[in-house]
């Protein structure tokens, strides 16, 4: 085979293949579109008070894992003492912070020494101390040797006393009214064991006491692009997966589960992508039980969350979702074409693994044999301008069209200004910003195959009262 021939043979089926990812884009945004407008009619006639004061309203359980957040814990705290929502239990998960994250808690809340409640469910390290708070008596403390998130997710599993429990990162910002909406689903569907809700980006936002007073779009656009990363994933992606009940992913950053299915499964087990792996084996286990069930996402914004603010921290990131998302396709690769899973073996499985898994890859090829092509004057212009548009512009139709779903629909950002920086980020995105990412994504293949499970922490500026 010939270079020339080798090369138009890879341009055709690198071509092919984005015909088909585009063309699975579209078919989530119009599965996505009804899911939206139901929700929306929803929200404007619910009635928040009535849920919030029956009687039947189950407790909740908040779980927050901490290691070294002394600069957003309290605010943090604070912050979910004061949610609406009544019948809440806080645990706080100290994973053997190195800095002053305990010390600033028990100066902060005025905790005081408590024996264990219940006998653990599941393994983790050593709790070192349990605390409870003398002002807040909802507010509770477990001290622990360092065993990273996976390990204070079980820990705080093991202390929760609820038939629910919600996680969330030590940095995200709960919006009052959001515990009465993920709660809201299991009133409606007795199989219901997971929700979660659409997650937004904190930084340009103005803060004020223990809440987001007003909410702002970034000022930084490596923050702004993300804003509009967001919105495509959970208005489109989320929510198509949502109409075809093949929900696969919570954000660890924010989901309500039902304690029980999650202890059935043995708890949390992935340190890298522990949310992602988590649903994946709930779905796995509720099949081969052949029990009905429901895990849903609705599109309300439920939480806040802070973004990278670095190039750096943000290439990190991806990395770290890209390698935990390989790892647990390996470890769930029984799915694959497998009807015993239903559509989740033969569509959602498919889905993650031959678009978001391996796409990386395919758009890398698509570069390197556009610049060989071009460097052996074998480029041929007509092909690689439709390789551009499918690789690059259409995903930015795709984002417009988001950005006005979002706009006629629950507007978290409405102004004429932050829609013109919309707008443009949409297009900034495809210009250098995606490039980047693609390659800390292939970094993730590299630090998967060598079974690195590290990760580094992502640099924070913390909680205050002003624009972050």
């Amino acid at each position: 085979m010939t270079l020339s021939s080798f090369l138009d043979s890879t341009s055709l089926g690198i071509f092919f293949y984005f015909v088909f990812v585009q063309s699975f884009y579209i078919f989530l945004l119009i599965m996505a579109v009804p899911e939206i407008v139901r929700r929306y009619r929803e929200v404007r006639y619910e009635n928040w008070d009535r849920l919030l004061f029956s009687d039947s309203a189950p407790q909740v359980t908040i779980i927050v894992p901490a290691y070294n957040e002394e600069k957003c814990i309290v605010f943090t705290v604070n912050n979910l003492l004061h949610l609406t929502y009544r019948y809440k239990e806080i645990i706080i998960v100290n994973d053997g912070s190195k800095d002053n994250t305990l010390e600033v808690l028990k100066k902060t809340f005025h905790l005081f020494p408590v024996p264990p409640r219940i006998p653990p469910l599941l393994k983790t390290q050593r709790v070192r101390n349990y605390y409870r708070s003398q002002e807040y008596p909802n507010l509770v403390v477990v001290d622990k040797e360092n065993g990273g998130k996976v390990d204070s997710n079980n820990a705080g599993v093991n202390v929760c006393t609820s038939a629910f429990f919600l996680i969330i990162d030590a940095d995200t910002i709960v919006l009052d009214q959001t515990i009465q909406s993920l709660i809201r689903p299991f009133f409606m569907s007795k199989n219901m064991i997971a929700t979660g809700g659409s997650i937004g980006i904190v930084n340009g936002c103005e803060l004020r006491g223990n809440r987001i007073v007003k909410i702002h779009f970034p000022r930084q656009w490596i923050t702004a692009i993300q804003v509009i990363e967001y919105l495509r994933a959970f208005f489109m992606g989320r929510q198509g997966w949502n109409r075809m009940g093949g929900c696969m992913l919570i954000s660890g950053a924010f989901g309500l589960f039902d304690k029980k299915k999650v202890v059935e499964i043995g708890g949390y087990q992935r340190e890298i992508g522990d949310d992602v792996d988590l649903v994946f084996r709930l779905h796995a286990r509720m099949r081969e039980k052949k029990e009905k069930y429901e895990i849903r996402m609705i599109p309300d914004l439920c939480a806040m969350t802070e973004a990278p603010f670095t190039w750096d921290a943000l290439g990190n990131q991806r990395e770290r979702w890209q390698r935990g998302l390989i790892a647990t396709l390996w470890d769930n690769k029984k799915m694959m074409f497998n009807p015993r899973y239903g559509l989740n073996g033969m569509l959602c499985y498919p889905y993650f693994a031959i678009i978001e898994a391996i796409s990386p890859i395919i758009e890398s090829l698509g570069y390197v044999t556009v610049l060989f092509s071009f460097l052996f004057g074998y480029l041929n212009a007509y092909a690689a301008l439709w390789f551009l548009l499918l690789a690059l512009g259409f995903p930015m139709f795709l984002t417009l069209f988001v950005i006005l779903l979002q706009y006629i629909s629950f507007q978290w950002y409405f102004s004429f200004a932050d829609t013109c920086k919309m707008v443009l980020c949409a297009v900034l995105e495809q210009l250098g910003y995606r490039q980047y990412l693609v390659f800390y994504r292939l970094l993730a293949f590299y630090k998967w195959m060598k079974g690195e499970c590290s990760w580094k922490k992502i640099e924070r500026e913390g909680f205050k009262d002003k624009k972050l």
